[in-house]
């Protein structure tokens, strides 16, 4: 049975190379680690999905902050902790329901099952009388590199906040932690 495994394997290759010369294969090859590579980097899907479907409805607002705004933005605030932060965000975007009954509830748990399914992880929890807050960040062996706020107000609002960014938990903790905040 082996050697059979073998040759079946042999002719296979030699099917490859007779399907493909030498610089097919190079070109196949290249295009197939350029296509790998732009998947593992690209954004969530889901949250893409989630803001395209939301944002063509009468009373929802969808906004795209780049890092030269944030960088202007962060010289307008005092604290050095929370401007040092700021400016380590590379992309912000930001999808504001002013109803939040625009805002179908299973579509809200099925985006975070999809998050979790992209590898971001649940940080905390934050209610405050019919105020919550949720907020999930995905990261690699350094980096804090993606920050996700879901925010649903008493007053029938929806936010979802998604930011690209570069933080330490060091920086995070100095911002928490800063007393003029």
């Amino acid at each position: 049975m082996r050697n059979t495994v073998l040759f079946e394997a042999e002719e296979y290759g030699l099917y490859i190379d007779k399907l493909f010369n030498r610089y097919q294969m190079k070109t196949f090859f290249t295009l197939c680690i350029l296509t790998l590579s732009t998947l593992s980097f690209s954004q969530t899907t889901g949250i893409d999905d989630f803001i395209w479907h939301y944002k063509q409805m009468p009373n929802v607002h969808s906004f795209k902050i780049g890092s030269f705004f944030t960088r202007i933005g962060s010289l307008f605030v005092e604290e050095q902790s929370a401007r040092k932060v700021i400016r380590k965000a590379k992309k912000a975007r930001i999808l504001i329901s002013e109803d939040s009954r625009d805002i179908i509830p299973n579509d809200i748990k099925y985006l975070k099952k999809d998050v979790a399914r992209d590898g971001y992880a649940f940080l905390t929890n934050i209610r405050d009388g019919g105020d919550k807050v949720d907020v999930y960040i995905r990261e690699d062996e350094k980096y804090i590199r993606n920050i996700l706020a879901f925010i649903e107000s008493s007053d029938d609002q929806f936010v979802l906040l998604s930011v690209d960014c570069r933080l330490t938990y060091d920086e995070i903790s100095d911002l928490i932690n800063d007393p003029d905040l």
